[in-house]
């Protein structure tokens, strides 16, 4: 085998490690990603349920009219899973 063969191969066998490394790089994003989703519905959650939790402390302490008060918890709760 000549010396240019062998740097021909050695590139070739290069190319292919880097080629499976993103491969195996961008499956191991997706999988991530696709594991990180049902928390993002949880998180989505806790800060609906918060903002409606401080929406009725400002309305106690009369920071928010009746009307926004009533507006706006609907707003919130409609968004909301039952």
């Amino acid at each position: 085998m000549s010396l240019v063969s062998t740097c021909m191969l050695g590139a070739l066998i290069v190319a292919l490690i880097a080629s499976v490394g993103g491969i195996l790089a961008v499956s191991a994003t997706v999988a991530q990603e696709a594991a990180q989703e049902p928390f993002d519905d949880v998180r989505l959650l806790w800060r609906e349920r918060e903002a409606l939790r401080i929406l009725r402390a400002r309305y106690a302490c009369g920071q928010v009219s009746f009307e926004e008060f009533k507006e706006l918890s609907l707003e919130l709760e409609e968004s909301l899973p039952h």
